[in-house]
């Protein structure tokens, strides 16, 4: 009976990034016997290199190209975070108390304000109407 393969998994060691075009990102992956070094390469997130003997796709491009996909995925989301934060800092007009107060006590605010408006003189209305000065 055929006993079931051991996972091998990924030790990274460095990852360079081409400055003349952002695509292309390289590792160098430690090999399996924990001696030798290989270096993989992504060409726009998709493994198209690596420099061990083993038959390609190996299992060094397929754990590479997971790893690059979860990089890139939480570089997205802490710069929208990061985006939101800021154009919500800059454009968000409402003061701190109306962002925390409840919306029974916003309305019951504009009750009483639309009733003392109401209840106010009109400005000028002490003075008679003219059309001639």
């Amino acid at each position: 009976m055929k006993s079931p393969k051991q996972q091998k998994s990924v030790q990274i060691t460095t990852r360079f990034q081409f400055k003349a075009d952002s695509r292309k990102v390289c590792y160098t992956v430690r090999s399996s016997n924990g001696t030798d070094e290989y270096t993989t390469c992504l060409f726009a997130g998709k493994a198209c290199s690596c420099t061990c003997p083993s038959r390609k796709p190996c299992y060094h491009m397929a754990q590479v190209e997971a790893v690059e996909a979860n990089r890139t995925r939480e570089q997205a989301e802490s710069a929208k975070a990061s985006t939101f934060e800021s154009l919500k800092a800059t454009y968000d007009v409402r003061t701190t108390s109306e962002r925390v107060q409840n919306p029974s006590t916003i309305a019951t605010n504009m009750v009483i304000e639309s009733k003392r408006r109401q209840q106010a003189p009109l400005a000028g209305a002490s003075r008679g109407f003219s059309l001639m000065k």
